[in-house]
């Protein structure tokens, strides 16, 4: 899926589990990284947040149904 992705012009943000593939863009890894890498790393998570609380929020909902 992430191959369809990148050859879709799509840039496609992952978590850290996503280590290693060509196609994804990951936040660094580590700490005591720099502030640049902090920074960079704020960025990337801001956008998948809101799907990361919709997931939770419907996981939330199955359990209650």
């Amino acid at each position: 899926m992430l191959a369809e992705l990148e050859a879709a012009g799509l840039v496609t943000l992952a978590d850290k589990g996503y280590q290693g593939s060509a196609y994804a863009k990951i936040p660094y890894k580590g700490r005591n990284n720099p502030q640049s890498q902090k920074d960079a790393n704020k960025a990337h998570a801001r956008p998948r947040s809101p799907g990361e609380r919709a997931n939770a929020q419907l996981k939330t909902q199955c359990h209650l149904a």
